[in-house]
């Protein structure tokens, strides 16, 4: 089983005011402390929107706040010598890099042109009307980088499709004459390869070629150990491998995270498949799963990981309780509610399954008022470093009160969990014959913690109070003062 530890190390209502790179930079030895291995950072590309963009309105894939563009010499995380130093102590920390790339699309483009295009049905891409000539945004000169580390010109045969007509000022999706949408992508709306702005053809030899040297110019630049790719629903499979082919011949280990955001198993099944099994993806299922449980008294707890990615190809799944998307306001809202933030966390970092990513909103705080931090996350973070140790006992056996042990052994302490959505209750458990006649103490109560004292043939009568999480660990382990 895999240790390793995510931490999505940035959220949306970051502000430039922040100084993200600086203010994370100072962040980095806590978050080792707890644990993390991996630290992925936003994509630190200038935006269509300046200071104001979070890096997901490409514009300049070279520019990570180096040059005067958009406005600003600076993206909205800083400037690319504050990204470097933050970077030099992530390595220093022995931590991963994990860097979001995104290649779907482009915006912000700095001069139109007209071509021939027809206008599709929302509903249904392979629907189009007839041919007319339309004025899309679709030159991208650079110029404020002039010619710096490249000097490819984004120009209308480089796209495949645009959702806006300059000349009738008409919003619409636009495929170009003589273009035809990726195969390998989703198909919601019959084929969902069109997400937003200057669409990306990636059957053009001269892009597959820009992209992939961009790939090498920032490896070489960054030294980065693995990427989240962005958006991949809308990318022809093919050439994510083409790209994760190139990556590896820097890197044979390099990881890779693909955000196909989807709640259909069948459909994270099918991209594996198609991408070769070359990269993981993010449980989307197993999140919708905890929204379910946090927003519905009468859910069955032991239905949490139907129709998950970890529960059929745990070695492919990235879980998480949460991310920019997911948070309130935002385009995929789906907020796990606060009274249950602490039960999603304990399922994805205290079981043995799936590798869990932690959000930082969860962990710091969020500037938006309704998002406060999870309340003893870190401590659960410590728990997972120290005691997923012996053998594994599972308890997924009633529908509102399900837990489980680790029984740990010589070297190393246990824990027991409980998590609860009804009722003040308390479950029996089996936590191992080397831990009998001992006691277990709820480290997730700091004032009067509960104790549980382990009979003679190893069981335990753990309590749990109603819709409450508890965590117990041996009173006299070893790691038992530093956590409670």
């Amino acid at each position: 089983m895999t240790k390793k530890t995510m931490i999505q190390a940035f959220e949306w209502y970051l502000n430039y005011e922040d100084k993200h790179w600086k203010t994370l930079k100072d962040k980095i030895k806590y978050i080792k402390a707890l644990g993390i291995d991996q630290v992925w950072l936003p994509p630190a590309n200038k935006g269509q929107k300046g200071v104001s963009d979070s890096g997901y309105g490409v514009y300049d894939l070279f520019d990570l706040g180096e040059f005067n563009q958009k406005g600003t010499v600076d993206t909205k995380y800083g400037h690319k010598d504050d990204y470097m130093a933050l970077i030099k102590e992530i390595k220093d920390q022995g931590l991963e890099l994990i860097v979001d790339i995104v290649l779907n699309h482009r915006l912000g483009a700095d001069a139109t042109e007209l071509v021939d295009a027809k206008e599709v049905d929302m509903d249904n891409r392979y629907h189009v009307r007839d041919t007319k000539q339309i004025e899309g945004w679709t030159q991208f000169n650079f110029e404020g980088r002039n010619n710096t580390y490249s000097n490819f010109k984004w120009r209308k045969e480089h796209f495949k499709a645009v959702d806006f007509d300059v000349k009738t000022q008409t919003n619409a999706i636009y495929l170009f004459e003589d273009k035809s949408w990726d195969l390998k992508v989703d198909s919601e709306n019959f084929n969902y390869d069109y997400l937003m702005g200057a669409d990306v053809d990636f059957y053009n030899k001269e892009v597959q070629a820009e992209l992939l040297n961009w790939l090498a110019w920032y490896y070489e630049l960054t030294k980065f150990d693995g990427v989240r790719l962005d958006a991949i629903k809308h990318i022809d499979a093919s050439f994510l491998k083409m790209a994760l082919r190139k990556l590896r011949e820097f890197t044979q280990d390099s990881f890779a995270v693909g955000e196909y955001w989807s709640g259909d198993l069948k459909a994270l099944h099918d991209h594996l498949m198609d991408v070769d099994f070359s990269m993981q993806l993010f449980d989307v299922p197993l999140h919708y799963n905890l929204v379910a449980a946090s927003e519905n008294n009468d859910y069955d707890l032991r239905t949490l990981y139907n129709g998950t990615l970890v529960s059929n190809n745990p070695n492919y799944a990235v879980t998480f309780v949460d991310n920019h998307d997911t948070q309130i306001g935002q385009s995929l809202e789906s907020w796990v509610k606060p009274w249950f933030k602490r039960h999603a966390y304990a399922f994805i970092l205290l079981r043995d399954k799936g590798l869990p990513s932690v959000f930082y909103s969860d962990l710091f705080g969020s500037n938006h008022p309704e998002m406060e931090k999870v309340d003893s996350l870190d401590k659960l973070l410590y728990l997972r470093k120290d005691h997923l140790k012996g053998s594994f006992f599972d308890y997924m056996d009633d529908p509102h009160t399900i837990g489980w042990a680790y029984t740990g052994n010589k070297e190393a302490d246990g824990l027991v969990v409980v998590l609860n959505t009804n009722d003040r209750t308390m479950k029996r458990m089996f936590v191992g014959m080397h831990n009998a006649n001992t006691y277990f103490v709820d480290c997730m109560t700091s004032e009067n913690p509960k104790e549980v004292r382990v009979d003679a043939s190893g069981i335990g009568y753990f309590p749990v109070e109603a819709k409450a999480c508890s965590v117990y660990i041996r009173k006299e382990g070893r790691y038992s003062a530093s956590i409670l």
